[in-house]
């Protein structure tokens, strides 16, 4: 009952999160993980954006107490052969349910940032944002 509950939650949120005519980019999927430590967690775990834009990462905790530490980029595909100098994301308002993170990506034609948001509890679930799709 109490996930059925949730599951009505976030489709309900993302409803209005991809409703929001100001917001250029888009959540393509939510996950449910279940974490040894924070147990079952809800995410917003995929998006399409493009250069410049911020986004919203949230999580959706049966553990009200379980928050969102940090988020890092760790990948980058398909991988630049150059590098990316320009390819960066900045994060803001950690240590509750959602985070804003800020995407650099100056490659130009499609690719994936592929980030790890961190929880309070020390662990993290993957969260994937495509550009140029």
């Amino acid at each position: 009952m109490r996930k059925w509950l949730w599951n009505i939650c976030v489709v309900a949120l993302l409803s209005l999160m991809v409703a929001t005519p100001a917001l250029a980019w888009t959540v393509t999927q939510t996950k449910t993980k279940t974490l040894p430590i924070a147990g079952e967690v809800t995410f917003t775990s995929a998006f399409r954006a493009t250069d410049g834009e911020t986004i919203t990462i949230t999580i959706w905790p049966v553990n009200s107490s379980v928050t969102i530490s940090d988020v890092q980029l760790v990948k980058i595909t398909p991988k630049p052969e150059q590098g990316c100098a320009g390819c960066s994301i900045a994060v803001s308002g950690t240590g509750d349910h959602d985070v804003n993170v800020t995407l650099h990506n100056t490659r130009p034609g499609k690719s994936t940032f592929h980030l790890w948001l961190y929880l309070s509890t020390g662990e993290h679930v993957g969260v994937n944002v495509q550009f140029g799709r």
